[in-house]
C-alpha cells in the first residue's frame, strides 16, 4: 500500500506476482489479486484481476489453500456485495457455524460456506473491533474499506498464524512469510545485530533477523487511515486478564476438562478436506489423537497419524511409546525415520521455511513428516501449546519449589533475579557466544523480559505461563505453521483454542502443578525419597486413564538427534566445508579461530551447540541476505 496520495508504479505489480509465486506453497489451490485506485478522497476496488497488477494506490494478493468451501465462492481477495470492502484471510475460524447462524438470523445471504465470507459479513454488520473479538481461531487478516479509506491488519490472539510487516517513507507491505519482501523493488535486507545475539543464545527468540521487518503482535490490530496515513494500534486481547478463580468447585471440574478438550477437538476438526494427526508419542499429541479418533468420520476412511522415529539411535527415539499409543486407537500409523541423510537433506529446506535459526532438530523432523503427510491429508492436528499452557516444562516445577522455599524463609529469598531472564529459553551460554561473536549482547532481551514480567499479574506460576506465551511460544508456533505450510499442510493447535486457554488459566494451580512422590538414587543408599512437582498434572492423569500410568508419567522427551554425529555425518560435513565455512570466513561475523577450535573438539557439548548456531546463522545469511537458492 502506498503511503502517499499517489499511484504505485508498475514495478509493484510485478513485485506482487513475484511475492505470490514466492509463497505459492502456502496456497497452491487458488490465487487472486486486486488493486485500489484513488478517486478524489475515496478508494475504490478494481474488480478486473487482469488489470490489477498495472498500477494503483495499493495492491492486495492472496494464495489460497482450500480447506472450507472448495468452490469459487471461497476465492480471495473476497470483495463485499457492495464492492467497497475487500478481505484476505489466512487461517481458520472454529466458531464459524454459530457466527454464520447469527448472521443468517439477521438476513445475511451467503454465496458459499467459507469462514472468509463469515468474517466479511461480520465486519459489514458490526465493524472491525466487534468482529475481531468474536473470532475463535487462528488468523492473519487484511481488510480494506474503500468508503472509510481504512486498512486493517490483525493477528490472532496467540500468534498461531504468522504476519510480518515492512515499511519505509513511501509504502507499507505485509506478508505471512518474510521471504516475500525480497521481491519488493525497494526492499534491502539487512541483519539485525540484536536479533543475531538473541539467536545465538536462545532457542526461540522473538526478534526476526531482518533489521527492517517486524513480526506483527498477536492479539492486536492496526487501523491505517489511508488519506493522511495515520496509524492506530488496538489491543483487542490481553492474556494478562486471565487469573486463577478461587471459587471453582472441585466436584466435576476434572470431568469439565475432558468436555472442554473434546469440544476443542470437535471445533478444530471442521474441514472439507482430509485431516490427520501429528502423533509424536508424547502426552499432548496422543490425547488429542484420542479425541479426534473418537469423533472421526469413518466414511472418510481410517484416521492417519504421522510420526518420527530414529532407527540409528534408539535412545533418541520414542518409537516404543508411539506404538503403545497407536495400538489403543483405530489409527493408520505412518512412521518416518530421522536418519542422518534425512537430517542433511531437510536442513536448508526447514531453515528456509522457518526463516529463523534452527536451534534444535525439530524443524527437520516437521519438514519430513509434513512432506509425507501431504500425500494423504491437508490438515494436521498437533499438541503445540500444552506445555506453556499447563506448566509442562521443568522450570515450572523449579519455580514452584522456589515458591515453597520462599514461603518457609518468610520471603528472604526475594523475587526473580536477573539471571532468570538471562537464562530463560537459553541453549548456549553467553561466554561461548561472546567468544564466537565479539558484539554479543542480550541486554535488550533481558530488559524486555524483566519489564514484561513486572507488568504481569497472578502467581509466579501464572506469570511464568504468560511469559512463555509472549517470549517463546509465538516463535514455536511460527515454526510449526511455516514448515508445515512449506509442504502445503495446515497445522492446527487445539490446546490454544480460546475456550481451552481460558479454562486452563482459570484452573486452580494445584490441578496443573501437583506434588508428586519421587524415588531418588539416594534412596538406595538409605536416604529419604523426596517430592517434586508434576507439571500438566491433570493432562497426565487423563493420559494415564487412556494409555496407562507408565506412558503418562515417563520423563518428557522431544524430537532428538545426537547433534555431534549428525554434524559429522558425510552429507552434512561436506555441505559445511563446501558452503558454510567459506561463507563464514568471507562474511567476517564470527571468530574463525574459535570455530576451528570447536570443530576439533566436538566431544564438548557446548562447542557442538556453538558450532551449530554459527552454521545456522551463516546459512540464513546466505539464503536471505545473499539470495542463494536453497539446496
Amino acid at each position: 500500500m502506498n503511503k502517499q496520495k499517489k499511484m504505485l508504479d508498475g514495478s509493484y505489480g510485478k513485485a506482487m506476482n513475484a511475492m505470490l509465486q514466492c509463497t505459492r506453497h502456502r496456497g497452491p489451490d487458488d490465487s487472486g489479486i486486486c488493486n485500489f485506485l484513488q478517486d478524489s478522497e475515496r478508494l475504490f476496488v478494481s474488480h478486473d484481476e487482469k488489470q490489477a497488477t498495472s498500477c494503483g494506490r495499493g495492491i492486495l494478493g492472496f494464495n489460497r489453500l482450500s480447506i472450507q468451501d472448495l468452490s469459487e465462492a471461497g476465492h480471495q481477495p473476497m470483495i463485499s456485495p457492495n464492492g467497497k470492502v475487500v478481505l484476505t484471510f489466512n487461517g481458520e475460524i472454529y466458531n464459524v457455524q454459530e457466527l454464520r447462524t447469527e448472521l443468517l438470523k439477521q438476513g445475511v445471504v451467503f454465496r458459499g460456506h467459507s469462514d472468509t465470507e463469515v468474517i466479511l459479513h461480520l465486519y459489514l454488520q458490526y465493524g472491525f473491533d466487534d468482529m475481531i473479538r468474536r473470532l475463535n481461531g487462528m488468523f492473519a487478516i487484511a481488510l480494506i474499506d474503500g468508503l472509510e479509506g481504512k486498512l486493517y491488519l490483525a493477528r490472532d490472539r496467540f500468534g498461531i498464524i504468522p504476519l510480518y510487516i515492512t515499511e519505509n517513507a513511501e509504502r507499507l507491505a505485509w506478508a505471512s512469510e518474510m521471504k516475500a519482501f525480497s521481491c519488493l523493488p525497494d526492499f534491502r535486507g539487512e541483519l539485525d545485530m540484536d536479533a543475531l545475539s538473541e539467536s545465538l543464545t536462545y532457542i526461540y527468540p522473538t526478534n526476526v533477523l531482518y533489521k527492517n521487518v517486524e513480526s506483527f503482535q498477536p492479539g492486536t490490530y492496526c487501523v491505517f487511515e489511508v488519506n493522511g496515513w495515520s496509524c492506530k494500534t488496538v489491543e483487542y486481547f490481553n492474556l494478562d486478564e486471565y487469573s486463577q478463580l478461587q471459587t471453582y468447585k472441585e466436584r466435576n471440574l476434572y470431568e469439565r476438562l475432558k468436555e472442554v478438550l473434546q469440544d476443542c477437538a470437535v471445533r478444530q476438526m471442521i474441514s472439507d478436506v482430509k485431516l490427520g494427526v501429528q502423533f509424536s508419542g508424547g502426552i499432548d499429541s496422543t490425547l488429542l489423537a484420542y479425541y479426534v479418533d473418537k469423533l472421526f468420520d469413518r466414511t472418510q476412511g481410517t484416521l492417519c497419524g504421522f510420526s518420527l522415529f530414529n532407527s540409528e539411535y534408539s535412545q533418541c527415539s520414542e518409537e516404543k511409546w508411539i506404538h503403545h499409543a497407536a495400538d489403543r486407537l483405530d489409527l493408520k500409523l505412518n512412521k518416518y525415520d530421522m536418519t542422518k541423510e534425512c537430517f542433511a537433506q531437510n536442513y536448508e529446506k526447514a531453515l528456509f521455511a522457518f526463516e529463523r535459526v534452527v536451534s534444535v532438530p525439530s524443524p527437520m523432523g516437521i519438514y519430513e513428516f509434513s512432506k509425507h503427510a501431504k500425500k494423504a491429508v491437508t490438515v494436521l492436528i498437533s499438541g503445540e501449546g500444552a506445555d506453556e499452557l499447563c506448566g509442562g516444562y521443568e522450570v515450572f516445577s523449579a519455580q514452584k519449589a522456589l515458591d515453597v522455599l520462599n514461603h518457609v524463609s518468610a520471603g528472604k529469598l526475594g523475587g526473580i533475579e536477573t539471571s532468570f531472564f538471562v537464562n530463560f529459553d537459553k541453549i548456549l551460554d553467553g561466554k561461548y557466544c561472546k567468544e564466537l561473536y565479539n558484539g554479543f549482547s542480550v541486554e535488550h532481551a533481558v530488559e524486555r523480559r524483566r519489564n514484561l514480567w513486572d507488568s504481569l499479574h497472578g502467581t509466579r506460576f501464572d506469570k511464568l505461563r504468560k511469559l512463555y506465551f509472549q517470549e517463546s511460544l509465538i516463535t514455536l508456533l511460527e515454526r510449526q505453521n511455516k514448515i508445515c505450510m512449506a509442504n502445503s499442510v495446515e497445522n492446527r493447535v487445539p490446546f490454544l483454542d480460546n475456550e481451552m486457554v481460558a479454562f486452563c488459566f482459570r484452573l486452580p494451580e494445584k490441578y496443573l502443578l501437583h506434588p508428586q512422590y519421587r524415588k531418588t538414587l539416594f534412596e538406595e543408599k538409605g536416604k529419604r525419597a523426596d517430592y517434586c512437582y508434576q507439571g500438566k498434572y491433570w493432562l497426565k492423569k487423563l493420559s494415564a486413564e487412556i494409555y496407562g500410568p507408565e506412558f503418562a508419567y515417563r520423563k518428557k522427551q522431544a524430537i532428538r538427534v545426537p547433534m555431534r554425529e549428525y554434524i559429522k555425518s558425510p552429507g552434512f560435513e561436506e555441505y559445511m566445508y563446501d558452503l558454510i565455512l567459506p561463507g563464514m570466513r568471507k562474511r567476517g561475523l564470527f571468530n574463525m579461530d574459535i570455530v576451528a577450535r570447536w570443530l576439533n573438539d566436538l566431544d564438548h557439548a557446548d562447542y557442538v551447540t556453538g558450532l551449530w548456531k554459527a552454521i545456522n546463522i551463516e546459512a540464513w545469511c546466505q539464503l536471505f541476505l545473499d539470495g542463494r537458492e536453497c539446496i
